[in-house]
């Protein structure tokens, strides 16, 4: 899947190889880390500023769009899969449970399984459900929450309890996870409703679409 996808916003994998019994991707440098590495090296009272985390959303769902046009889910969104260049802008990496709709022989997931990062999860993939392109909007939305929170909307030690928030609980307001820091702005109008939104428990009430969150 990564090899066949090639987009700015997608890690270049440019061959799949073979030595003896091991598999190896050659694929390009990317040198400033993940977003992950930056988000535990601010700190904790606002990590990102607005309109980075708004730039580094928006290339994130650029690289959605061009996967999900190619009928491709992601379904691990996370910090730590979206990559830093020098010059600051954000690639998609980490395919290991990229899934292609239209290849049967890729639905190798059941309903009893979970895959995934269980901070990112959707509920429906933390039902072992199936997914679509608006699970990884979902995803996309906690990312966001993080970067300008400076914590994820849900915590929990747990593992029921994380699933159960993310299935039932509701998205926690970004002023009440915030420690502004004196003289800073207060968030843009909007931001906790687009949030909310990309984080709707049902996808139908999410955005369609990771060009209409990116508009």
């Amino acid at each position: 899947i990564a090899r066949d996808v090639v987009h700015p916003r997608i890690v270049r994998v440019f061959d799949i190889e073979e030595a003896g019994e091991t598999v190896f991707l050659t694929m390009e440098i990317i040198e400033d880390g993940s977003l992950g590495d930056r988000l535990t090296t601010h700190s904790p009272a606002r990590p990102v500023a607005i309109d980075d985390a708004a730039r580094w959303a928006t290339q994130a769902l650029e690289g959605l769009a061009a996967l999900h046009a190619m009928g491709i889910l992601h379904r691990d969104i996370k910090p730590g899969n979206l990559l830093l260049t020098a010059d600051g802008e954000i690639k998609l990496s980490d395919f290991d449970l990229a899934l292609h709709l239209d290849r049967d022989e890729t639905r190798a997931t059941t309903h009893e399984s979970i895959l995934g990062t269980l901070e990112y999860l959707s509920p429906e993939q933390a039902l072992g459900q199936p997914v679509d392109a608006r699970s990884d909007l979902y995803s996309l939305g906690v990312v966001l929450f993080e970067m300008i929170a400076g914590e994820r909307p849900f915590n929990a030690k747990d593992t029921m309890a994380l699933l159960g928030m993310h299935r039932a609980a509701p998205t926690p307001k970004l002023e009440d996870r915030m420690n502004l820091m004196s003289g800073s702005s207060e968030i843009p109008e909007g931001v906790q409703e687009l949030i909310e939104k990309a984080m709707a428990k049902s996808p139908d009430d999410r955005f369609q679409s990771a060009v209409e969150l990116a508009d």
